[in-house]
């Protein structure tokens, strides 16, 4: 039913024209399968606006045609009952928030078309258990798939440069995370509330050698922060890491190695691999220890003092001798050496 030669009404559809077609401004059906009309009187359908479908409960599946090119932010935003969706080849990029909220959302086809996937696209669709993502996608925006909490593993193709702050937040099933290429930016909280996750594959290539090679800072933190602390990267791998040419490597290697927990019985190795440190003058990576449980203890201490004192490493000494004054009882002189040292 046409209400003048500007919009018109198809099926639900409440269309208005736009320039080359018509836009779906709203949605008034209640169909649980909804195929969305390449044409309609003559004209093609270009266009979703903002919200069109917000809180349509009754679509349980959607198909959207390549004569679809823009689809607008939030467009169907809390469509809790939305389980599949496929898309043409039209669109380019999807803005804010496009499938937020979609509970029940288990399968989403994306076309090849695809370029970037904007911030919220697929957030608290908790339904998700993962996502193919199209090779021609290059970025993945702020919270794209924040609260994804089914989601349980994700591959992201080589194209891909950035993964925006909070992407993957709240994914807690999330366990395997697989990266290709030329990931060139990790965002702040990215895979923060992640506690499920144990596998990081970079390339093909280790995690030691990945993070050896890196030259970007991000990325770096990332590692340390979400592989390497997750006890990923092996105890002897993560030492070798400590003779990198980059000093920024260097620390975050120092950081790993302190969070590989007691009971894997590594707690004689660190503390060697301290005082090996100390003897070096290597102040900046031992701070990387500072406060670990049982890293720091009073002996241990003592070896990292005599270790920086036989290497002349006086900076170093007087950072560890404020560590030991911090401890119970009296802290030695600077002076002080022990017999029987072994690095």
């Amino acid at each position: 039913m046409s209400d003048n030669e500007n919009t018109m009404t198809f099926e639900g559809l409440n269309l208005e024209t736009c320039d080359g077609g018509w836009l779906i401004r709203s949605y008034d059906g209640e169909a649980d399968e909804l195929h969305i009309p390449a044409e309609v009187d003559g004209k093609p359908v270009v266009m979703i606006a903002a919200k069109a479908f917000e809180e349509s409960n009754s679509l349980k599946s959607v198909e959207i045609p390549d004569s679809v090119t823009f689809i607008g932010n939030y467009a169907f935003w809390n469509c809790t009952g939305i389980e599949r969706v496929r898309m043409g080849n039209g669109v380019r990029n999807l803005t804010l928030g496009t499938f937020m909220g979609c509970s029940s959302l288990v399968e989403a086809f994306l076309p090849e078309s695809l370029e970037t996937l904007g911030d919220g696209v697929f957030s608290k669709c908790a339904s998700l258990p993962t996502q193919e993502i199209p090779q021609t996608v290059t970025a993945l925006g702020d919270s794209c798939f924040r609260d994804c909490t089914a989601m349980t593993s994700i591959e992201l193709p080589a194209a891909i440069k950035t993964v925006a702050r909070n992407c993957f937040r709240g994914c807690t099933a999330l366990s395997t995370v697989i990266m290709h290429g030329g990931i060139e930016y990790v965002g702040p909280r990215a895979f923060q509330e992640c506690p499920s996750l144990e596998s990081i594959t970079f390339a093909e290539r280790s995690i030691g050698t990945t993070m050896n090679a890196m030259r970007n800072y991000s990325l770096m933190c990332f590692v340390a922060n979400e592989a390497i602390a997750r006890g990923m990267l092996p105890f002897e791998e993560a030492k070798k890491l400590l003779n990198s040419e980059s000093s920024r490597v260097r620390i975050l290697a120092a950081r790993a190695i302190a969070s590989f927990p007691e009971r894997f019985g590594e707690v004689p190795l660190k503390q060697k691999l301290t005082a090996t440190l100390a003897e070096a003058g290597r102040t900046e990576e031992l701070r990387a220890f500072e406060g670990v449980t049982g890293y720091f203890s009073k002996p241990a201490l003592l070896k990292c003092i005599d270790a920086a004192n036989a290497g002349g490493h006086t900076e170093t000494a007087a950072y560890l001798l404020n560590l030991l004054a911090q401890l119970d009882g009296p802290a030695p002189t600077t002076g002080h050496r022990s017999s029987g040292l072994e690095l």
